[in-house]
């Protein structure tokens, strides 16, 4: 399956060769129809502040069950100045194995909607990948 390169992806919280979770703020959220290799979605287009790409949620995915549980809302104009955390997640989604994906955290005390282990991924913040470096193995013809 190819990413959406314009949307962040789990591949983007990778920072200094380490996988982390981030909090960000909503600064512009907007109803969007988006296609992809299972056709059109339909869902929050939101964009966070200090963030160079925005973060889709289909209605019918689990993310977005995960924004209503977090902010307590899903219309657009009420989201803006809050917080969502993300973190990168790893499972065997859409015929492929073990692929990164982005969830939104349910923080604090809130009621979290029933999300099954398989369904939610497991995390990957904290693991370490090695850097690709530049070696000459990789560069024989030159």
């Amino acid at each position: 399956m190819n990413k959406d390169q314009t949307l962040i992806k789990g591949e983007d919280l990778l920072v200094g060769g380490e996988y982390r979770t981030f909090a960000l703020e909503i600064s512009k959220v907007e109803w969007a129809d988006r296609e992809n290799e299972g056709g059109t979605k339909h869902g929050l287009l939101i964009h966070f502040a200090k963030a160079k790409k925005p973060f889709f949620a289909p209605v019918d995915q689990l993310n977005y069950r995960m924004i209503r549980a977090e902010l307590g809302t899903v219309e657009p104009s009420e989201m803006i100045g809050k917080k969502l955390t993300i973190m990168p997640v790893k499972g065997n989604w859409f015929g492929e194995q073990n692929t990164l994906a982005l969830r939104v955290v349910v923080t604090g005390d809130k009621p979290r909607p029933r999300v099954g282990k398989k369904a939610f991924g497991e995390s990957v913040v904290g693991l370490k990948v090695a850097e690709l470096t530049d070696t000459p193995m990789q560069h024989k013809s030159r």
